[in-house]
């Protein structure tokens, strides 16, 4: 069954240029284009296959700090997915650049995603957006950290690698339940 599925995963290049070329204000590189087909890839396939077509956008030309029409990022959308390699190397391609709207960074935007995921098992992911520059301790949805998410969700490895890089403890949520209470 895995081996019929590996033979239908063709390049998404050829499709992406089908679906945006003809439109009269295409720009590969503007940084607000993700095209919902690499959304949905990155969603539903394996992560070498993943990591394979997001090498493909930034090299098509692609931006690493794409977003969604809602402003979710391909970096965000990665880490939630647990796709490691893609988290790197979209890091290792400009992903980090600052961003309005509340977020400090994309990094700082992916690992709220990430820690807030239910496949937020990858340790790799989390260490990589740290290292990047991402704020441990960002208030997001609901006045809610990195670690109120992995608490949330039971991610007791995650807990404990958040704490060991510095996450706070004391902060409260619009609840005024700090990540021991939740």
């Amino acid at each position: 069954m895995e081996l019929e599925q590996e033979e239908h995963l063709q390049p998404m290049q050829p499709a992406l240029i089908a679906l945006y070329s003809d439109l009269e204000d295409f720009d590969p590189d503007d940084p607000t284009l993700a095209p919902q087909l690499l959304f949905d890839t990155i969603m539903s396939f394996p992560s070498y296959y993943v990591e394979t077509r997001i090498r493909e956008w930034v090299q098509w030309g692609g931006a690493a700090t794409a977003t969604d029409v809602d402003g979710t990022t391909i970096l965000s959308v990665c880490a939630a997915h647990n796709r490691p390699g893609a988290v790197r190397y979209l890091l290792q391609h400009g992903a980090n650049v600052p961003m309005g709207g509340g977020w400090e960074s994309t990094a700082t935007e992916a690992l709220s995603s990430f820690c807030g995921s239910l496949h937020s098992d990858n340790l790799q992911i989390a260490g990589d957006l740290i290292n990047a520059g991402a704020n441990i301790n960002f208030e997001g949805c609901g006045y809610r950290t990195p670690l109120m998410y992995a608490a949330e969700k039971v991610k007791v490895g995650l807990v404990h690698f958040l704490l060991q890089h510095g996450a706070k403890v004391d902060a409260t949520n619009r609840s005024g339940h700090d990540a021991a209470a939740l």
